[in-house]
């Protein structure tokens, strides 16, 4: 099976980490607490040359932190672009904020005409989004924002390294977050951090930091799990012991939800707000020292997409403007969208199919993420439009052959 996602970063050294958390009852007392937390935010610091790191267990705290910290209160109103995950929508309501959804560019990422026309006077923030680790045009809204004296958060879930004109994604801005969720640049199951170079902005997220709890044991034990029964549900997924297995695992609640049910009615789920857990932090850190050296593979597998696709006419390829770009996912367009997914699990290759609405995941309610239909147009037609293919380590020359012969022959 070629797989676009499902824990696609994990290392042997990971698995080894995480069993020694497991079966060795001496590190029991390290699982929440230790010194990789801050061995972590020394190394992201020393990455982004010097700006302030802050863990937290989730990208989506970070989030919450740092608008928070930029004093966004009930009343204001923050633009985000449609095409992005509930959890940004609940960060904003969360802190009694109003999203304003801004269209998008044909590269997924927000249109600075329609982000203009959306600009309010009660405009407190902006959220740019760098979607599937494409560069949005950061400096032209960095421009209109900093003319306005609006506040501005990268949301750089999607990338970790990736550069514009030479410059680090995450350091255009006031602040930025990352998220180290399982599919994600740098993942080790769940966390997330947010960096600044503001010593009064660093000083808040860090008492926001300081005043939650925890992550309990049990909590981590089901992430360190994952790199248990992961693998082998992988191994052997085109068996029935491989879906049987991850089916149990969801079924006794083995599987942490990636989403819970409270976060996609349009709330924060508060009983995951906690700081970033040391086993998971130990496992990163790893992730880390070779950070680069993935980010050149994954731009090697999209310069390879991108040849032998950008002769296809019925299809566009929505990514491709910047040679500085590292894809997360490689991004097509196309009208036979169900038809490529489908034909791609028929040949065991399972194509990614993030984000197929404006909001996802594809059961949010968009009620409660205050979204109005009709309001982005250009992104309700990406969403129908969009397939993702694989640019992780695991992806090798033959098997970006299976996946281009796979939709070539289904365009």
């Amino acid at each position: 099976m070629i797989f676009t996602g499902f824990s696609s970063n994990t290392t042997i050294k990971d698995i080894g980490i995480a069993v020694s958390y497991v079966f060795l009852p001496w590190k029991w007392f390290r699982v929440c607490s230790g010194k990789y937390v801050r061995l972590v935010e020394e190394r992201i610091s020393a990455y982004f040359l010097g700006a302030q790191a802050i863990t937290f267990d989730s990208g989506r705290t970070a989030l919450c932190a740092l608008l928070c910290a930029g004093g966004v209160k009930k009343g204001d109103e923050v633009l985000l672009q449609a095409f992005t995950c509930v959890v940004v929508v609940n960060a904003i309501k969360y802190t009694g904020a109003k999203p304003i959804f801004v269209d998008i560019g044909d590269d997924g990422n927000m249109d600075v005409a329609d982000m203009q026309k959306k600009y309010s006077s009660r405009t407190k923030a902006i959220i740019i989004q760098h979607t599937f680790g494409a560069a949005a045009d950061v400096k032209a809204i960095m421009s209109f924002a900093k003319k306005k004296g609006v506040y501005t958060i990268e949301d750089c879930a999607h990338v970790f390294g990736g550069r514009h004109n030479g410059q680090l994604l995450g350091t255009f801005a006031d602040a930025a977050m990352f998220s180290f969720g399982s599919d994600k640049p740098l993942s080790c199951g769940r966390g997330g951090v947010a960096i600044t170079k503001k010593d009064d902005l660093s000083a808040k997220v860090r008492q926001y930091q300081e005043s939650l709890p925890s992550s309990t044991c049990v909590s981590v034990g089901k992430y360190l799990f994952q790199y248990l029964y992961f693998p082998l549900g992988k191994f052997c997924y085109r068996l029935y012991v491989g879906k049987i297995l991850l089916f149990l695992s969801k079924t006794i609640g083995m599987t942490p939800l990636v989403i819970s049910k409270k976060e996609k009615q349009g709330e924060v789920d508060g009983y995951t707000q906690t700081t970033f857990p040391n086993a998971l932090a130990h496992i990163l850190l790893g992730q880390l020292a070779n950070i680069d050296a993935v980010n050149l593979h994954r731009q090697a597998i999209a310069t390879q997409y991108t040849k032998g696709l950008q002769s296809i006419n019925t299809i566009t390829l929505s990514q491709v403007k910047h040679t500085e770009d590292v894809p997360l996912r490689y991004l097509l367009l196309t009208k036979k969208q169900s038809a490529v997914l489908a034909e791609g699990k028929k040949r065991g290759i399972v194509l990614g199919d993030w984000y197929t609405t404006v909001v996802a995941p594809k059961d949010v309610d968009l009620r409660h993420s205050e979204y109005v239909a009709g309001s982005c147009p250009r992104a309700e037609l990406f969403a129908t439009q969009v397939v993702n293919l694989p640019t992780h380590s695991g992806i090798t020359e033959k098997e970006v052959r299976k996946i281009l012969t796979c939709i070539t022959d289904t365009i």
